[in-house]
């Protein structure tokens, strides 16, 4: 079962990647250079349920992913506020998709990201600009 696990896993992180590849879907100083790592948004170790959902994964560059979203190459640590940098960068990825009703993505399962990652109970119903300033204000709450 745990093989069946980690290739569910690289499916989805390859699937990202493929789509994105070589651009950063984070456009901050960082994106220079080939993006070729998948991060998960929420941890795969804390966010078991998580860790194959592509709208969980963003691909970045090594310099982002080593120096911001985890800030002196410990994976064990995430930035809270790279995080929220990579969910507004994802939320646009995702809306992006559902305009061109691509099926890559979808607002409903980046919701149940958002919504299993911090305890929340947002609806889908929710326009992409409302589900921003809700990641924004839950951040400046936390």
């Amino acid at each position: 079962m745990a093989d069946f696990t980690e290739y569910e896993i690289r499916k989805a992180m390859d699937a990202v990647r493929n789509r994105h590849r070589p651009d950063s879907e984070v456009k901050d100083q960082l994106a220079q250079g080939d993006a070729t790592n998948v991060h998960h948004i929420f941890s795969r170790s804390n966010y078991p349920d998580l860790r194959s959902t592509p709208e969980n994964l963003i691909l970045l560059t090594p310099q982002q992913h080593y120096t911001k979203a985890h800030p002196g190459n410990k994976t064990s640590v995430t930035d809270p506020d790279y995080q929220l940098d990579c969910l507004l960068s994802k939320l646009h990825s995702v809306r992006e998709s559902e305009a061109n009703s691509d099926a890559f993505y979808s607002k409903e399962g980046f919701v149940n990201v958002i919504n299993n990652g911090f305890g929340l109970s947002l609806s889908s119903e929710l326009s992409f600009d409302e589900i921003a300033n809700r990641l924004r204000q839950y951040h400046q709450q936390s």
